[in-house]
């Protein structure tokens, strides 16, 4: 293999780890704020107001920041299915190359559609709570 393509492999490599570790802990900052967050509404919240409006605006509140914390948690497991996924299709690529005689080439998976469904449905979640906080906050003082 040319040695300027086998440097610019071994860029592509470093460079896609970089990312991977980067989203994977900005993934666990996201998933650690909005589940101590969500600790705490369940736990401080009391029956503050009669009205069923706001009532359910908390309630939606809650459950659009659980699904945005499943989703999210579920984006966070396309690191894992990745790495299982590029170690199959390494070991098959290596052995092939060894019964050809041939040296191995490099091996990539693309990122599966539900997990880029999860982490983006996942930050809507999280954005659609934070405004449905907000609406809840604005009824309960005006009521």
């Amino acid at each position: 293999m040319d040695e300027n393509v086998n440097n610019s492999i071994k860029t592509l490599g470093k460079l896609t780890n970089e990312l991977a570790e980067k989203q994977y802990a900005w993934f666990r900052h996201i998933l650690l704020v909005s589940a101590t967050l969500f600790g705490i509404l369940i736990s401080l919240h009391g029956k503050n107001s009669d009205m069923l409006h706001i009532r359910l605006c908390f309630a939606l509140a809650i459950v659009v920041l659980a699904l945005g914390i499943l989703q999210i948690s579920i984006a966070m497991y396309s690191h894992i299915d990745a790495l299982r996924r590029s170690r199959k299709v390494y070991t098959k690529e290596t052995i092939d190359a060894l019964h050809e005689h041939r040296a191995s080439q490099p091996v990539s998976v693309p990122v599966r559609k539900i997990f880029v469904f999860c982490e983006k449905s996942g930050y809507i979640c999280f954005a659609l709570s934070v405004v449905l906080l907000a609406v809840y906050a604005l009824l309960l003082a005006l009521s």
